[in-house]
């Protein structure tokens, strides 16, 4: 389920089970709330995050229960002002993947409260892209 360029969305009360790929993707949205889902997806299901969240701001995430098999909720550039609280999940909340093709990527402002993980080494976890100095050589002197 995707929302795109929204404002004031509310999602509460839905439940998605056994998505083939993400199960909810807010892109562009201002003012979000989400609240009270059930994602479940078994944990050997690759690429299957509950909720991918990018170029959002004010997003409300709370008292959700999220198992997928991958993250399980994934903040991505252009992303800020974020609270959680009260989600019990796994695997794991990951900022990003930032970075890639030797971009700049921004995420700030995120806030996570009172959750609990389970079937995780890593709670939440900030994924980069190893970037690489490139000399040019009109710059060597």
């Amino acid at each position: 389920m995707g929302f795109y360029k929204w404002n004031n969305l509310v999602l509460r009360g839905l439940s998605f089970i056994n998505s083939q790929r993400n199960h909810i993707s807010v892109s562009g949205c201002t003012g979000v709330i989400i609240s009270k889902l059930t994602i479940t997806t078994p944990a050997s299901s690759p690429s299957t995050d509950g909720i991918d969240i990018s170029h959002s701001t004010n997003v409300q995430i709370y008292y959700s229960t999220i198992e997928t098999g991958d993250d399980y909720i994934a903040l991505g550039d252009g992303t800020s002002q974020v609270y959680i609280k009260g989600v019990a999940c796994g695997p794991a909340m990951v900022i990003g993947s930032l970075g890639a093709n030797y971009t700049k990527a921004q995420v700030e402002e995120i806030r996570v409260d009172g959750c609990s993980f389970t079937g995780t080494q890593n709670g939440t976890r900030i994924k980069t892209w190893q970037s690489v100095w490139i000399c040019q050589e009109d710059h060597i002197q």
